[in-house]
């Protein structure tokens, strides 16, 4: 009873793990093959034959529905006399183990159901008096009972090929595989299921090889236990990196304002197995930002929308929530005020033009100002005073002032002083515009009666007494 309560804890345990995606190698790399031309190869050896026991253990990732060898003994022939055994999966995503007995015959256990094409420990083991039992993530899915009891297995003198039966082409893996062991003992569900997540020591009872696929790059596959049953890579069989945590966002880009010309920055942060990351403005990848943060310079109003970073790696991919970037324009002069000449009797228009912003609420404000004549410093706190509404200043609030009475006395210098909401300020709140300034044109028809003449005269004097 007592057995029973753990075993069914053990499947328990692994059903509810597999579920939640945890089930993978350790860390590590796999050896990843192509399903046409890429195996690795183990030269026969004593070591590898076997009495009555036997187990194959592996991690294995299809990535098609196409059959393959995992790991395979033999000369490739269908009943052939020189076969010992082999690991496989079908067209139908189901797994299979089969050994061969010294008479020819062979016992093999396959999985009643496909198994799914994610990472999976499968496991083999063999006892002649008993049978095949095979293992899928450490719960048992299979048995096929021995029908000739007393047999021994078939010793093929044939090499181990790991990743396909380059003897037929249909029977190449596509996929990566990691951990593989062999052993000479038929182990037992208990044993399998507790170090399938992990190494194992080197110099383990029973293991005759075991290969971590841990090289990286080369061409020889260590074999673990020093007993120097190296494998040879060939054709385009690669080294992956395994254990893979798919990313997700762990810090997320945060909306920003600012204005024109003034440098912004986003940042992202991801967990996961190395990332790649790509910046997105509204769903368009931004050429060359692939870092944790992105800064634009120098930003103008086109740069505005909503910004993104993509992480992905070999086991998914993840995005942060979309932030908005608003690109204040700067509040700018588009037509300065320009000095001008008039006659006495004629009227002075001085016009600034400011960018405006679409949907502005608070629009630019404006104060005409006159220059003081008596401080000579121009930058000092009093150069400057406001022009105040009046019969001879008009519209002194506004982008276009009007001078009715330009008389020479008050043409000190004029300027514009701009602020309010609509765009980015300076610092100190507001601009100025170009200082401006107007003259005067004294007619020689004072009198302005047509005609130049004696009746001028009193009319200039007047005039004269007035600064003209």
């Amino acid at each position: 009873m007592n057995r029973f309560l753990t075993t069914a804890a053990t499947v328990l345990t692994t059903l509810v793990a597999t579920a939640a995606g945890q089930l993978s190698p350790p860390p590590g790399h796999a050896m990843e093959f192509n399903g046409t031309n890429a195996f690795v190869a183990v030269a026969d050896d004593p070591l590898l034959d076997f009495n009555t026991t036997a187990t194959i253990e592996m991690w294995v990732r299809p990535t098609s529905r196409n059959r393959g060898r995992f790991l395979y003994k033999g000369d490739g022939v269908h009943g052939g006399s020189d076969q010992g055994f082999g690991f496989q999966v079908n067209d139908l995503g189901q797994y299979g183990c089969g050994f061969f007995m010294a008479n020819g015959t062979y016992s093999y256990a396959i999985s009643p159901s496909p198994v799914e094409p994610n990472w999976h420990h499968v496991a083999a083991s063999v006892n002649t008096a008993t049978g095949t039992t095979l293992f899928v993530d450490g719960v048992q899915v299979a048995f096929q009972a021995t029908t000739n009891l007393g047999l021994v297995l078939r010793n093929s003198s044939r090499r181990i090929t790991i990743g396909g039966d380059p003897n037929h082409g249909g029977w190449m893996f596509s996929g990566a595989i990691d951990e593989l062991r062999i052993w000479n003992v038929a182990r037992t569900q208990s044993q399998i299921a507790a170090n399938m997540t992990t190494t194992i020591a080197a110099d383990s009872a029973g293991l005759v090889a075991y290969y971590t696929f841990d090289e990286g790059d080369g061409t020889t596959v260590q074999d673990r236990t020093g007993n120097g049953l190296n494998g040879t890579v060939n054709g385009g069989a690669t080294w992956a990196e395994v254990g893979c945590v798919p990313p997700a966002a762990t810090g997320q880009p945060v909306a920003r304002t600012t204005c024109e010309g003034e440098s912004v920055s986003f940042t992202a942060a991801f967990s996961g197995t190395s990332p790649s990351l790509q910046w997105r403005r509204d769903g368009q990848p931004i050429a060359g930002a692939t870092g944790a943060t992105l800064t634009i310079a120098s930003p103008t109003v086109v740069d505005a929308g909503m910004y993104d970073c993509v992480a992905t790696n070999a086991c998914g991919s993840a995005t942060t929530v979309a932030a908005m970037l608003e690109v204040t324009p700067l509040l700018s002069i588009e037509t300065q005020p320009a000095s001008q000449s008039v006659g006495v009797d004629s009227t002075v228009s001085f016009l600034v033009q400011v960018r405006a912003t679409d949907g502005c609420d608070t629009p630019p404000t404006f104060q005409w100002q006159r220059r003081n004549p008596l401080v000579a410093d121009a930058d000092a706190p009093d150069a400057w005073f406001d022009l105040q509404e009046g019969s001879q200043f008009i519209n002194v609030r506004t982008a276009g002032l009007i001078i009715s009475k330009p008389l020479p006395g008050i043409a000190t210098g004029f300027r514009c002083r701009i602020g309010g909401g609509c765009g980015c300020r300076p610092a100190s709140g507001f601009m100025f515009s170009e200082t401006v300034n107007f003259n005067i044109a004294c007619p020689a028809d004072f009198n302005a009666d047509g005609g130049v003449d004696f009746g001028d005269v009193g009319a200039f004097f007047e005039r004269w007494e007035n600064g003209c």
